[in-house]
């Protein structure tokens, strides 16, 4: 007596073994096949399955060394690089631009600390110049 299966199970099975029958466990090939003999989905699985099967089964060969030549010097010669192709001169006035913006800033911020660090001291009252400059001792000792 052969169990049935149900539509699920068939394609589950179909799924995992392939549309071919000779590639199904024989415990529910008998199964399976009747399964696609009554159930049009499981047929149609089965015969999607076995496309797939058969297009795993072909062989593809690489291409040939000539070919690949070919094709490599038809995409360097349609393909011309330039450095105004790849940074142009807006990209290259935007950097300038921000690299001395960037500098300036350091030499502001370099320059000009001293400065601003005696002013803060002239205008300070005792108590935020006691704190900073414990906060200074404080840091300073390893």
């Amino acid at each position: 007596m052969t169990q049935k299966l149900t539509q699920k199970e068939a394609l589950t099975l179909l799924e995992t073994y392939g549309g071919e029958a000779d590639l199904w466990p024989s415990h529910c090939a008998r199964a399976l096949r009747d399964a696609c003999e009554l159930d049009p989905v499981v047929r149609a699985a089965q015969v999607r399955e076995a496309g797939l099967d058969d297009r795993l089964q072909q062989i593809f060969t690489p291409a040939s060394d000539a070919l690949k030549s070919k094709t490599v010097a038809a995409m360097v010669a349609s393909t011309s690089f330039t450095d105004e192709t790849i940074f142009p001169a807006a990209n290259r006035m935007r950097l300038s631009a921000g690299v001395s913006a960037l500098v300036a800033c350091l030499l502001i911020g370099f320059f000009g600390a001293g400065f601003i660090e005696q002013q803060y001291f002239l205008n300070a009252d005792a108590d935020i110049a006691l704190a900073y400059s414990s906060l200074e001792l404080w840091t300073a000792i390893d």
